[in-house]
């Protein structure tokens, strides 16, 4: 089973939604995961754990802010679910971080989760459909 947990991890070329700073980003974010889970593997998921919750959060401010400003440049008509799903993510992560520092080590599992979730959901079908919108809006 960890193995096939693991290939998930793994940028995939048919990930990309063709926008090159998007997918830079998606990339960084499914290596950063890739490093939760082999830290966990090793047991030492907890020492990663703040590294990476902190660099979400510095990711999801920059990231989101740049998807943000694409979609009402161009009048992206699912910007609304999208945004939210945004601020979903940042705080749910501000959640886990505030969990991290009052103490509590057990939530890596539970960041590994919701992480694997976001990149299946929103990473691979929500921001391929804004893609989508964005390229066609271009031409």
């Amino acid at each position: 089973m960890p193995e096939i947990i693991a290939r998930k991890f793994e940028w995939q070329p048919d990930y990309a939604v063709g926008i090159e700073r998007i997918d830079q980003d998606h990339r960084w974010l499914f290596s950063a995961v890739d490093r939760l889970y082999q830290a966990m593997l090793a047991g030492q998921g907890k020492k990663q754990l703040e590294w990476l919750l902190s660099g979400l959060i510095e990711y999801s401010q920059r990231h989101f802010s740049f998807e943000e400003q694409l979609m009402r440049q161009t009048t992206y008509p699912g910007s609304a679910a999208h945004v939210r799903q945004h601020e979903e993510f940042r705080r749910h992560i501000g959640d886990l971080y505030a969990n991290f520092q009052r103490g509590n080590a057990t939530i890596t599992i539970e960041a590994l989760q919701f992480l694997t979730g976001w990149l299946a959901r929103h990473t691979c079908d929500c921001d391929r459909a804004m893609a989508e919108h964005l390229k066609t809006s271009s031409r």
